[in-house]
């Protein structure tokens, strides 16, 4: 018999109850990720309050899906109880389905002008945070 793996909604239902278990938040909002760099202890974001990268992340899990591949969703940081999401391609053809929560403390920047965005990952000599495509 062949596993079926679940629904990225069946996913998310089980991933916020993984979410209550570490008391985080929730209410997610997903990271788009072309709108959030890293730089050593720092998470630079463009826009916290408007990121909605939902059909992205459903799209990356759902190719996900369609390999042997596994798949992650972390949460990788809060603001005024909202948990900010991923979800990734990783790792061997397990088909394994892992959630985590980022436990380091990130100095949170939010920026408003993407701009300003651009210029402080060139400054940083930063990128975006990667999702892996299968």
């Amino acid at each position: 018999m062949e596993y079926t793996r679940p629904t990225f909604e069946e996913t998310v239902h089980e991933f916020k109850s993984f979410l209550s278990s570490q008391e985080w938040s929730q209410e997610i909002r997903w990271i788009n990720s072309n709108e959030v760099a890293c730089y050593k202890n720092k998470l630079i974001i463009l826009r916290p309050e408007n990121m909605d990268g939902y059909d992205l992340n459903k799209n990356v899990y759902d190719k996900g899906i369609s390999t042997k591949k596994s798949i992650r969703i972390d949460g990788y940081f809060q603001i005024k109880n909202v948990t900010y999401a991923i979800v990734d391609i990783w790792g061997g053809e397990a088909a394994f389905l892992n959630y985590g929560v980022l436990n380091s403390k990130f100095k949170i920047i939010r920026i408003k002008n993407k701009f300003i965005f651009n210029l402080l990952k060139k400054i940083f000599k930063t990128s975006t945070l990667a999702i892996t495509n299968a």
